[in-house]
């Protein structure tokens, strides 16, 4: 057994939340889903309910309500269907349980009355088929059917027959693997199960899989325990992740202020009589964004009179102030310019996130939410807490759940800030501030393709920006990293151009950009939103409030990462239009189909020697002449002198190569793109190969040879490879949770300590897979030549449309900035 599942178990033994046995629910919380008519009305149906038992734990909110959406779209309308979850249950020794609900189910047949039959789910799974067809499988003379006798994550129960089996004593007191063994030992009480009914992982076929169980825990697409794994891709998470999406666009929520949870109702009962001295929150901040919001009519939910006191505010605004704890209903279902939220912490964590939904959803212009650290109940405080569902937030935990309420709202600006003992409060902000555009930052840096990159996105974005220069200096690898100000740079004053008003946005790529747009955050008191692009700029997501990374970078899956094929580019249709007429003459007198190679040079992975040049230049002459076109190549300031005359020598004279020259007024290089019919690239630069992608045209990619990796990099790569492993359980097959050398690998990555090396092989292959590459090597695809132009690859208008998102922009409304400014822009940025 690894350490890591060592401090797995002894967390379960020895939990903060509660004690082993005693506290906790006496019985699951129930859901009804009723039969109905077609007219949407409840009815009576004659058919018996269909009754699911779920074993789920604190952090599985996200799970638990996907769940449930899944049985609501696929359900017959015209039955009951009753979802009991099982959580927090009390009287269990659940010393050694590798997850909060592992003998729940042993405790159906006594929960569901020792009659009938019932359903068990795991929370970690979906139906994608009526459940009720699983309800109603003939079970012979079995006592419970599941895909084999030593897996029970999904089970049909007779609870008659298995309650003389699992006993509630048996259930509470015994191991998970003693009480199925106890089952094995009665024979025929187990029966075979479709394996439809449990596809776990991979095993899933689309079209036919009935259920789908996301078995793998640090690959589960919501990410319920971060503390816990490094979560990875999921090879099926889509199926989830879309789910998700589908619940959200439909406003389905399992609790509602109209429908709460047992654990609010009993927060809201207790709360009064625990005699807590809480004082009224200053009024300060409300005020302020009534003014800053022009704010006519203000919500305040004031948790057990932790809120501004009604007459500190002005009363020239229409107030309504909400107590939970005193009031039996609901606030109005009218919608308030401001609602401001106070004391919401003293709930349950499980609670928190349907009740920031169900707030948010009646602000039209903010949303501000106030945590104090000495409300939080006893167990952020590192002591155990009376309730099971109380457990440590941090304020990234509040920020996630608040961003995440608010962001169905287009037009909604959020605020959250958390009031510590001492010390100034953690403030952050996001979405959308006024009616007008955003402002934005771009950093420079001192490599002018991050810089493109940047600009890329923010060109793409449609706002205006400015480019802020931050000059760099080796000294400043040291400060940056060393000194509280990043700016206090003993060389000169690099602060010059980073002044108030700060910006709503700043856009970096690159890690020497990262303490500095820090900074600028924490001056801005939370109210700049950060974008970081690039692998090593990017490596640690939660750094920032969205980062920009390529696939083949392997850095660890993240709510906040946006995955790109390929790294953001400026080129777009517009500027090779403007491209063409600017250079009308490049190829005019070349045959068709005119190629156009593009060249670079060295780098640390690869080389281009003088012989490398010549079989290059020799293939691209073959490749030409077999297909009756032309050949022009285009190098870079990397392929230097040897290699660029090698490919001259090799291509004869009847070729021509435009070459690069650091005097050079103009660069036509776009001219270059828009008038190829084909395009060869060497596959040393990404930034080329994301450029060429850009274009649509046929591109045939040119692999340059390796070098062999420094110690580093071999290191690296190791550690990488070790990360993702996933062995198997021996028993069952499945993949075993993340643990041991994986999980600290996994972790060295995730923090950043680490750098996975770029599989540019992994590059290449997914161009290949999109259509819009091919191997060079084999002759010239006519046909595909002939095709024309694709859409090409346009990756910063994906990362744009979520920056937007972060923003509270969905689409780009209106702009103040035009082409001219955008080519100014770009210029000032080259």
């Amino acid at each position: 057994m690894s350490l890591t599942s060592a401090a797995r178990i002894l967390a379960r033994t020895f939990p903060a939340s509660a004690t082993t046995l005693g506290e906790g629910r006496e019985a699951p919380q129930t859901i009804v889903l009723p039969a109905i008519d077609a007219a949407g009305g409840e009815v009576a149906s004659t058919k018996p309910p269909v009754r699911i038992f779920v074993g789920s734990e604190a952090g599985q909110y996200r799970a638990e309500r996907v769940f449930v959406w899944s049985i609501e779209r696929v359900r017959d309308r015209s039955r009951r269907y009753e979802i009991h979850l099982m959580k927090d249950l009390a009287g269990f020794d659940r010393r050694g349980w590798l997850t909060g609900f592992t003998n729940y189910r042993f405790l159906i047949p006594e929960l569901a009355g020792t009659s009938g039959r019932a359903i068990y789910n795991d929370v970690d799974q979906i139906y994608l088929a009526d459940p009720a067809q699983l309800f109603d499988t003939d079970m012979g003379d079995h006592g419970f059917l599941s895909i084999n006798d030593r897996d029970t994550s999904v089970m049909l129960i007779d609870c008659a027959k298995m309650n003389r089996i699992w006993t509630p004593e048996r259930a509470k007191r015994w191991r998970r693997k003693r009480v199925e063994a106890k089952a094995r030992a009665h024979g025929g009480c187990w029966g075979r199960l479709d394996g439809h009914w449990n596809a776990r992982d991979t095993e899933y076929a689309e079209g036919r899989s009935k259920l789908i169980h996301f078995t793998t825990i640090h690959t589960q697409p919501w990410r319920p325990f971060p503390q816990q794994y490094v979560y990875q891709h999921n090879p099926v998470g889509r199926v989830w992740e879309k789910l998700e999406r589908s619940a959200d666009e439909r406003g389905f929520a399992i609790f509602t202020l109209d429908e709460p949870s047992d654990s609010y109702l009993r927060a809201c009962a207790e709360l009064p009589s625990r005699g807590e001295a809480i004082a009224p929150e200053s009024a300060t901040g409300v005020a302020d964004l009534i003014r800053q919001n022009d704010a006519r009519t203000v919500l305040i939910v004031s948790v057990s009179g932790a809120g501004p006191s009604r007459e500190l505010l002005n009363g020239s605004v229409e107030y309504e102030s909400w107590d939970p704890t005193t009031s039996t209903d609901g606030p109005s279902g009218q919608r308030y310019d401001l609602v401001a939220c106070f004391g919401l912490e003293l709930f349950d964590d499980e609670d928190i996130p349907w009740l920031l939904n169900d707030l948010s959803k009646r602000a039209s212009r903010c949303f501000y939410v106030v945590t104090r650290e000495s409300l939080y109940p006893v167990a952020r405080r590192g002591e155990r807490s009376r309730s099971p569902g109380r457990r440590r937030s941090t304020e990234q935990w509040w920020t996630d759940r608040v961003e995440n309420a608010s962001a169905h709202h287009e037009k909604l600006r959020w605020i959250f800030s958390e009031r510590p003992d001492d010390g100034a409060p953690y403030v952050i902000e996001g979405g959308r501030r006024t009616g007008a555009p955003p402002t934005v930052w771009i950093l420079t840096n001192h490599k002018p393709g991050h810089t493109t990159q940047s600009v890329g996105l923010a060109q793409a974005l449609g706002f205006p920006y400015e480019v802020r220069p931050v000059p760099f200096t080796w000294l400043s690898l040291i400060t940056d990293r060393l000194l509280d100000n990043p700016l206090a740079d003993p060389l000169g004053d690099r602060s010059s151009q980073l002044t108030p008003p700060w910006p709503d946005l700043v856009i970096a790529t690159g890690w020497h950009t990262v303490p500095v747009a820090r900074w600028i955050r924490r001056h801005s008191r939370g109210r700049t939103r950060l974008v970081q692009l690039g692998r090593k700029g990017g490596n640690v997501a939660d750094h920032f409030d969205a980062v920009v990374t390529c696939k083949h970078f392997r850095l660890p899956p993240h709510p906040r990462r946006i995955e790109t094929a390929a790294p953001l580019s400026q080129v777009t249709p517009e500027r090779l239009a403007d491209a063409a007429k600017r250079w009308p003459d490049l190829l005019d007198d070349k045959p068709s189909p005119r190629i156009v190679a593009l060249v670079g040079g060295p780098t640390h992975q690869h080389s281009l020697p003088p012989e490398t040049a010549r079989d290059l230049g020799d293939k691209l002459r073959t490749f030409a002449q077999r297909s009756g076109g032309s050949i022009t190549v285009v190098n870079s300031r990397r392929t230097g002198d040897a290699a660029t005359q090698a490919i001259e020598k090799a291509l004869g004279p009847n070729a021509h190569v435009h070459k690069w020259h650091p005097d050079a007024i103009e660069n036509p290089y776009l001219g270059y793109l828009a008038a190829a019919d084909v395009l060869v690239v060497t596959g040393d630069s990404e930034s080329m190969l994301a450029e060429a992608a850009a274009v649509g045209k046929p591109m045939y990619i040119y692999a340059l040879p390796r070098k062999h990796r420094s110690p580093i990099e071999w290191l690296s790569e190791r550690i990488t490879r070790r990360a993702y492993s996933r062995p198997r359980k021996r028993k069952k097959g499945t993949v075993r949770p993340q643990q041991g050398l994986e999980y600290v690998c996994a972790r060295l990555l995730e923090r950043g300590i680490i750098n996975p090396p770029r599989d540019l092989n992994a590059f290449y292959e997914g161009l290949y897979e999109l259509g819009l590459a091919r191997p060079f090597g084999d002759d010239l695809d006519t046909k595909w030549v002939s095709e024309g132009r694709s859409g090409g690859l346009h990756e910063a208008d994906r990362a744009a449309r979520e920056v937007r998102r972060l923003l509270g922009w969905t689409s780009v409304e209106s702009t103040s900035q035009t082409d001219d400014d955008t080519r100014k822009h770009a210029a000032t940025a080259s």
